[in-house]
């Protein structure tokens, strides 16, 4: 199959290093390690270089690793190349069985890997600063949250079995902690709210999102970090699949007959929040609610319910943003 692409290289991120493997027609013809900074990538380009490798003739892959793969994302993108990031699992999945394990040899199989499913690849694209703010500031405040929350479960344990005064003097030390843990998420918040508020394209965004009941804005904010600001999938059942609240069929033959099941390879943090807004939603009269009573009526089971609602709500904020109008409990479609 004739492609565009002549040279393939793959990168195996690492938190001090990158080792690369430059690939053509499966032969290697470069590799090295250079440290994980600007310097590094930089070099590595300039290695390329001298193997004729151009913008037009390379595809570039390294696999989602956090922040640690930021700067070669950021900069091999920023300077025309195109670029496939993948996830370790998409990976480990597709390249069959291996023999041996060594960054130089996870940098050549990665370039192989390109070569052979090159046509499947998903080209990268730079996020916005303000997307890649908002990304780090929720990073931020969910190891806040952590923090807060193992010191009050770490509180709650010691003070079992102890005298009321005990207890108290136990609370007394953990409490300038505790309320600096939370004057920092206050920060952060208001610094969120600053960066939305700033941007007009992410205002209007929020805003669709958070008009449809059972959305906040931090659910808001997980959306459009997860949807690259509704831009990643073409759908909302794929978005829907991400978020890991599609049941998918487990049968094969006579002998297996499983239920419809939920996948876990999603997104955890987003499917939380979700479900955080499908009990708040359902507490409050209307339709959602009705829906939820009447499944459980049926004799469904409440977890399946809560999903079929997560389901719901991703649908509802999908069609907003696509039709850039606002959530309306009694709109009727023109055709009905």
């Amino acid at each position: 199959m004739k492609t565009e692409y002549t040279y393939f290289v793959g990168v195996d991120v690492s938190k001090s290093w990158l080792d690369f493997s430059l690939i053509q027609e499966g032969k290697e013809l470069k590799k090295g390690r250079v440290n994980n900074n600007l310097k590094g990538v930089r070099e590595i380009l300039e290695a390329l270089k001298e193997q004729g490798v151009t913008t037009v003739n390379t595809l570039f892959i390294a696999e989602h690793t956090g922040s640690y793969s930021d700067v070669l994302s950021i900069t091999v993108a920023s300077k025309k190349y195109k670029l496939w990031m993948v996830t370790p699992l998409e990976l480990k999945l597709n390249s069959g069985t291996q023999r041996g394990k060594s960054d130089p040899l996870d940098a050549f199989r990665m370039a192989d890997f390109c070569m052979r499913h090159h046509d499947k690849a998903k080209l990268w694209k730079v996020p916005s600063k303000t997307m890649r703010y908002l990304k780090k500031y929720q990073a931020q405040r969910k190891a806040l949250i952590k923090a807060r929350h193992c010191l009050l479960r770490s509180l709650d344990s010691l003070s079992e079995g102890t005298t009321k005064q005990m207890g108290n003097d136990l609370k007394r030390n953990f409490n300038k902690s505790i309320k600096a843990l939370e004057a920092d998420l206050k920060k952060l918040d208001i610094r969120l709210e600053e960066l939305i508020r700033n941007d007009e394209e992410l205002k209007r965004l929020v805003e669709l999102a958070t008009s449809v009941p059972g959305i906040g804005e931090t659910t808001a904010i997980a959306l459009l970090i997860a949807t690259a600001g509704f831009t990643k999938f073409q759908n909302a059942k794929q978005l829907a699949c991400y978020a890991g609240v599609v049941p998918f069929s487990y049968s094969s033959g006579s002998s297996i007959r499983g239920t419809g099941k939920v996948s876990k390879k999603s997104d955890k943090l987003l499917k939380c929040l979700l479900y955080m807004g499908v009990r708040s939603v359902i507490q409050i009269p209307g339709e959602l609610q009705e829906y939820y009573y009447r499944k459980i009526k049926e004799g469904k089971h409440h977890m399946s319910v809560v999903n079929a609602i997560k389901n719901k709500l991703i649908l509802r904020v999908f069609a907003c943003v696509r039709d850039d109008v606002k959530y309306d409990k009694n709109y009727s479609h023109s055709l009905a």
